[in-house]
């Protein structure tokens, strides 16, 4: 009667064993990278937008960015360009 706790005991192991490493092994990541940039200035690390993508965004009031309160959906496809780099006074050099 031992036997069949044992053979259940070790068929859960098993399927907590195949779950976790088919879940770590399958799985990807996206690390954003700081920016670089060619000798022109252009930036040369693109992002592409994916399907349903809902985000805060940032809007320019005239004077600075601010942070939208509520979720955008953006449309798929579009380009995510990172900012310039600014000097130590804040601006972007091209003023």
């Amino acid at each position: 009667m031992q036997t069949r706790p044992r053979k259940m005991l070790l068929a859960l192991l098993v399927a907590c064993a195949v779950t976790l490493v088919t879940s770590c092994a399958t799985g990807s990541r996206v690390v954003l990278v700081t920016m670089t940039t060619e000798v022109d200035g252009t930036p040369t690390d693109l992002l592409r937008i994916g399907p349903g993508t809902k985000a805060p965004v940032y809007f320019w009031d005239g004077e600075q960015w601010i942070l939208a309160h509520n979720n955008v959906t953006l449309p798929e496809g579009w380009l995510v360009i990172p900012p310039p780099p600014t000097d130590k006074e804040g601006g972007t050099g091209n003023e």
